[in-house]
């Protein structure tokens, strides 16, 4: 055969085996790219589709050798390092792989799928600026598609670059147009940047593309709740209720349902609803553990950062047996230069970033780690990141202390609960086994600051006034409570409420909703966000916390405590509309727990008619801090080990996941 006749036939040979690759026919591939090798071993691009071969059938370090073969006789092909890369970045080895892009870029390369590549290396070797450049690159390309400029903004928005996110969104819209996802985008880059109103009227644009865009459904009222536009949230409440209950078969995210809501039987519905989003072949039962000398546990959140999570749990961490644990920690979080991140990372045994990788690559991650125990600290919050747990990359997976409710998932063995968040009459409203602690699910720090309260005069007030608290986070007022605390104060002259706010919207539209009341606007006062140290000295300087309902408050009731503060709650049906009674009753103050609104009416305005009974519960409170039960750390996280023993021995012996109540430590 002559030399042009061979090369025609190994062309054509090529041209096939190629086809065979795009359509994953890979016995013919083989067979193909064995006779183009026979014909001529050196051929490089025989060598470079025989390394691509093997990726396609899991032999990567076979496929790496061949590759680099391939390209040490044709060094300059742009294809043979994009794939070279690629291939690089499934075997872990993200800097190699960026040296080979970037060989690529100084030949000239301007396809997108280099620079995008390289975004992606760069942001799995943990170089945020380097990635965002070369996502930039790589959607400024004329040929460049549009999903590039939606991954781009989303691995800026992961970073907290909320400029850049929406720099790159608005491109997208002039360039492409935009569907729901678009428009949600952009929204929240104006949320996460300030612009409230144009964030609601970016989601609106989306909602109004797409009805199920859940979403931007879920953005809209939180935004709406923060802003205490009760009737705008009323009027989509409404619609969302109908639209779950009607043909659209609304999914909204259940965490929706919180501050709207203490029926968990309907948060359950929800719940189920929203995890269909992520396929109904989610894994029902994972990996099988192994027993070791110690349980590696994995908790996972983008709350290690300055964050009321982590001022609760960081002693926790820090006081683990690590005789019998290990403890590693994934973490999203902004790195926000703090001391309590510094601390945070600090107590784990392995602190290692995600940020930058997509849920299927954490996923591996914990795989590759060989976690048996993965702790979701996010749930349905801001932040969530359910879809690493979907295929179940630990043995047991547990819901804990970041969201206040059932997260009607199959992949979620356990939520950490207590007597009080889930008694048994309200077992049905939660999908997971329970494991039950024996006070209060909720860890706290007892070496958290314990600051002198702040002067009233710093608040603007006199000695006389009585200061009410009402400081949870303006989103979990409704109407029915905020009338509650009007009621109150026209029932007691003296006293003054202070509030929440973040956004000069909300403080004007609560002292309009009290004038509409009959309470005097110039009695409603006003916290914006402060530094902790702060925040603690005016709560500890309020006379009583009136808490909110049904989403109570969680770390601010606590933080209340340890200062001596007395807290009123209203009990309700839902987990997080009882927190505050489970922190109350550990902390010995049943007697501040009320089952109706009326009758915390009654008793707000005893107490605050009452000064000398409001300063003898601070009294007695501070006494009760170094014996109380919800300030003992060491006993909490003795009690949280023996749950996570109990439910691993479980799951080592061969049984599936059930309600376990840890007995209290010494019993």
């Amino acid at each position: 055969m002559t030399h042009s006749h061979a090369d025609a036939e190994i062309n054509a040979l090529l041209g096939s085996a190629v086809d065979c690759l795009s359509r994953n026919m890979l016995l013919e591939a083989e067979t193909i790219l064995q006779r183009v090798l026979a014909l001529d071993p050196d051929r490089p691009d025989g060598i470079h589709f025989f390394g691509i071969l093997l990726a396609k059938t899991g032999r990567l370090p076979e496929a790496l050798t061949w590759v680099e073969r391939s390209l040490s006789l044709v060094p300059t092909d742009v294809m043979y390092l994009n794939n070279y890369a690629d291939l690089l970045m499934r075997s872990g080895k993200p800097e190699q792989a960026i040296a080979a892009l970037q060989s690529a870029i100084a030949l000239g390369s301007e396809q997108a799928v280099t620079y995008v590549s390289l975004a992606r290396a760069c942001a799995a070797s943990g170089q945020v600026d380097a990635a965002l450049s070369a996502y930039r690159q790589s959607a400024n390309l004329a040929a460049t598609p549009d999903w590039v400029s939606d991954e781009a903004a989303e691995y800026a928005s992961r970073s907290n670059r909320h400029d850049i996110a929406l720099t790159l969104l608005r491109q997208r819209l002039s360039r492409y147009g935009a569907g729901p996802q678009t428009w949600l985008g952009i929204g929240n880059a104006l949320r996460d940047l300030g612009d409230h109103a144009g964030a609601i009227d970016s989601w609106k644009q989306g909602l109004a593309r797409d009805p199920n865009d859940a979403a931007s459904r879920q953005n809209l009222l939180t935004m709406y709740q923060y802003l205490a536009d009760w009737e705008s949230s009323s009027r989509l409440m409404q619609a969302t209720s109908e639209g779950m209950r009607g043909s659209m078969a609304i999914a909204v995210n259940p965490s929706m349902l919180l501050s709207v809501t203490d029926d968990p039987e309907l948060q359950l519905a929800c719940a189920k609803r929203w995890t269909s989003r992520y396929g109904s072949d989610a894994a029902v039962s994972g990996i099988r553990g192994q027993r070791r000398q110690k349980i590696r546990v994995g908790y996972l959140s983008n709350d290690f950062c300055n964050h009321a999570t982590m001022q609760l749990l960081v002693r926790t961490i820090e006081l683990h047996d690590r005789d019998r644990f290990e403890l590693l920690a994934y973490s999203w979080s902004p790195g926000d230069g703090s001391d309590l991140r510094r601390r945070t990372i600090a107590a784990f045994d392995r602190f290692t970033e995600v940020g930058s990788l997509d849920d299927e690559a954490v996923a591996r991650q914990l795989v590759s780690d060989r976690i048996d125990i993965a702790v979701d600290m996010k749930g349905y919050t801001q932040g969530m990141r359910p879809g690493i747990f979907v295929g179940r990359p630990a043995p047991l997976q547990i819901s804990y202390l970041g969201y206040p409710g059932t997260m009607g998932a199959p992949w979620i063995d356990y939520l950490i609960a207590d007597e009080w968040v889930i008694p048994g009459d309200l077992r049905n409203g939660y999908s997971e086994a329970l494991l039950r602690l024996p006070f209060c699910y909720q860890p706290n720090d007892p070496h958290r600051p314990l600051p002198e309260p702040m002067p009233r005069s710093e608040l603007g007030l006199d000695d006389s006034a009585v200061l009410v608290g009402a400081v949870n986070q303006s989103y979990k007022i409704v109407p029915e409570l905020f009338s509650a605390w009007m009621r109150v104060l026209q029932k007691c002259p003296e006293a003054v409420l202070l509030l929440s706010a973040h956004a000069d919207q909300t403080e004007e539209a609560l002292r309009l909703h009290a004038s509409m009341q009959g309470v005097a606007p110039e009695r409603l006062r006003f916290m914006r966000r402060v530094p902790y140290a702060d925040y603690l000295r005016i709560l500890g300087s309020c006379d009583l916390i009136l808490d909110s309902f049904p989403c109570n408050g969680h770390t601010t009731t606590s933080d209340a405590i340890w200062l001596g503060t007395p807290v009123l709650t209203r009990v309700g049906k839902s987990f997080a509309s009882r927190v505050a009674a489970s922190l109350l009753a550990a902390s010995g103050r049943q007697d501040l727990i009320t089952g109706s609104f009326e009758e915390y009416e009654s008793r707000a305005v005893q107490l605050i008619g009452q000064p000398g009974k409001l300063s003898r519960l601070r009294r007695e409170i501070v006494a009760g801090r170094s014996t109380n039960r919800l300030f003992d750390c060491e006993g909490y996280v003795r009690d949280l080990e023996t749950g996570f023993q109990m439910a691993w021995e479980r799951h080592l012996s061969g049984y599936p996941p059930a309600d376990m109540a840890v007995l209290a430590a010494g019993n």
